[in-house]
């Protein structure tokens, strides 16, 4: 999921290399966006990651990596939730 506002042209490329793989893309709205970002991986590894606004330097930001079954089922669960508020437009 993605704000609509991109402005950066790197993200811009990524989007588009994105859905010419075939990536399914939906928009969620950004005043629903907190700075924490995650990714679950194999059902059983989250990774968390602080960046902006409260970091604004890239190379800056903090990411955790925690190996749980049950946390990676709970951040899944949150991602479907969002995924069902973004829209594709």
């Amino acid at each position: 999921m993605i704000h609509k506002n991109i402005n950066d042209k790197r993200q811009a490329i990524a989007l588009k290399q994105w859905k010419n793989v075939g990536v399914k893309i939906k928009y969620y709205p950004k005043n629903e966006q907190k700075s924490i970002r995650f990714s679950t991986f194999d059902n059983k590894v989250c990774r968390i990651t602080i960046g902006s606004p409260e970091i604004i330097n890239e190379d800056d930001y903090l990411s955790f990596w925690i190996e749980s079954p049950a946390f990676a089922s709970l951040l899944k669960d949150q991602f479907l939730d969002m995924w069902k508020k973004a829209t594709d437009k």
